[in-house]
């Protein structure tokens, strides 16, 4: 959802624009505004994807704050990333031009697909056992959280 709520925008024009024959400014920020929430949720949902892997990788505390520590050390690496490449294609190319930020895209996409693939098949889920006698022998369903 991330990944395509940015790039539709960024390499297509307003698609309702062109669906509905208007030029209308109302029609482009709803599109853009459209799409950047859609972002904006795809985005929130990985991280909480993230980081509610982390006590399932591990029980020891002291490695979950070290998973923690790793995992912010590569967001800010990812950041300063960005805006080395930034600066890496301002040299050649002026802010004013389009290409500068769809390159600027193509990178961020790719970067980002690449540690989201090394992440999914790097990452061994581990699988916790639960007895049910210790619990209650009761299961919680989701319907309990109404009544």
């Amino acid at each position: 959802l991330a990944f395509f709520s940015f790039v539709w925008p960024v390499y297509s024009d307003c698609v309702p624009c062109d669906l509905f024959d208007s030029d209308s400014p109302v029609i482009r920020i709803s599109f853009y505004s459209i799409c950047a929430g859609l972002f904006n949720f795809g985005w929130a949902v990985s991280q909480i994807n993230h980081l509610s892997m982390v006590p399932e990788l591990t029980d020891d505390e002291s490695v979950r704050v070290q998973l923690y520590a790793i995992r912010n050390s590569f967001t800010v690496l990812s950041n300063l990333s960005v805006f080395g490449m930034f600066t890496l294609l301002n040299v050649y190319y002026s802010p004013h031009e389009m290409s500068l930020w769809r390159y600027l895209a193509v990178f961020c996409m790719s970067l980002g697909s690449l540690t989201s693939l090394i992440f999914f098949f790097g990452t061994k889920e581990t699988h916790i056992v639960v007895n049910a006698s210790k619990t209650g022998g009761e299961q919680f369903h989701w319907y309990n959280w109404f009544s």
